[in-house]
């Protein structure tokens, strides 16, 4: 699986860092990372170019706090036309649906997902890509953007009810300075949590035309993205289709235009097949329903193609060694010492 981020994202680290007094092209000759690729917004650079530039500048500034000034960079040309179709929303919740069906745009190897637990709703965050590629700075980063992008959508008074962050290690203190919500670490998701009135108010800003307008465009710079690579775009597939049903693998050769014979021989090539690539999604997915106790473990089973609980519960044992029951639990309990505290 080839990982790539879109340049845009990497041109606000090149701007921080001007703006701050810094040089930028010492962070960016370190790493490797090809400036000419700034000035062409569709353009992309490698994951493993990306951890090194996190890292390049890192060294150079000495500052941890920096990652969230870069995401406060984020402006409507960042993520290409997402931004423009996710501050034409005519709600939140529309807007995070958006970005759930066009987050790929930003990293290829981001999939983020809606989910509600109680009066609560959440935009959570989860990377395919190897953990150790993945810098706190950038997590700092996209969690800074993302706040960014709630307060033009809604207005400066936008205030999340909690952050979950997933790593051990607490953020700068320039996240809490961004917003006044109580922030869990070594969560199973970085996860932005707003209360459901908050995210279902009607904006008078919203313009569906436009904001229709440019999905469109944002659809076709993802098919160029995904566009020749087979596990990228089978994972992709199934991700969107499973929560509406069991999937297989003549859909997904179907989908891809191709024959299941031709689809296996080329996940074969990429070291995966429709079976892992399935098992994969079928754990992540999970996680985020069981994160949601409005559906039972039950419904949880059937929307993932289990034949029944018994074997849903035996999976999710074998991925995350607890029941979905004990980890409801668990999480509850975390939830109220978090309250106490």
């Amino acid at each position: 699986m080839h990982i790539t981020s879109i340049s845009s994202w990497a041109l606000i680290i090149w701007k921080t860092l001007e703006k701050e007094g810094f040089d930028p092209s010492i962070a960016f000759k370190r790493a490797g990372a090809d400036i000419h690729k700034l000035s062409n917004p569709e353009a992309r650079y490698p994951l493993e170019t990306m951890h090194k530039l996190w890292g390049a500048l890192a060294e150079q500034t000495q500052d941890t706090t920096i990652g969230v000034r870069i995401g406060q960079q984020w402006d409507v040309t960042t993520f290409h036309a997402l931004g423009y179709a996710w501050l034409a929303s005519s709600s939140l919740l529309e807007a995070f649906e958006r970005f759930n069906r066009y987050a790929a745009i930003i990293n290829n190897a981001l999939v983020t997902s809606s989910g509600r637990d109680g009066s609560l709703i959440s935009l959570q965050l989860e990377s395919h890509a190897d953990p150790a590629l993945i810098h706190d700075l950038a997590v700092d980063a996209g969690i800074s953007a993302i706040i960014k992008m709630c307060k033009m959508l809604v207005g400066e008074h936008f205030l999340p009810v909690k952050l979950d962050i997933k790593r051990s290690s607490p953020a700068p203190m320039g996240i809490s300075q961004l917003i006044a919500a109580p922030i869990e670490y070594n969560a199973t998701h970085t996860a932005l949590w707003v209360d459901i009135r908050t995210a279902e108010q009607t904006l008078l800003s919203g313009n569906d035309k436009l904001a229709f307008s440019n999905e469109q465009l944002a659809h076709n710079y993802l098919d160029q993205v995904l566009q020749g690579d087979i596990e990228l775009s089978a994972f992709n597939l199934i991700v969107k289709k499973l929560p509406s049903g069991e999937t297989s693998e003549d859909w997904i050769a179907e989908q891809l235009h191709m024959s299941v014979r031709t689809l296996r021989r080329k996940l074969n090539a990429s070291g995966t097949s429709f079976r892992e690539l399935l098992n994969s999604v079928r754990k992540e997915i999970a996680l985020h329903h069981v994160n949601d106790t409005n559906i039972s473990c039950i419904e949880i089973a059937y929307l993932l193609g289990f034949s029944d609980q018994a074997n849903f519960t035996r999976a999710f044992k074998r991925w995350y060694n607890c029941t979905p029951t004990e980890y409801r639990e668990q999480r509850a309990l975390k939830r109220q010492a978090v309250t106490v505290i």
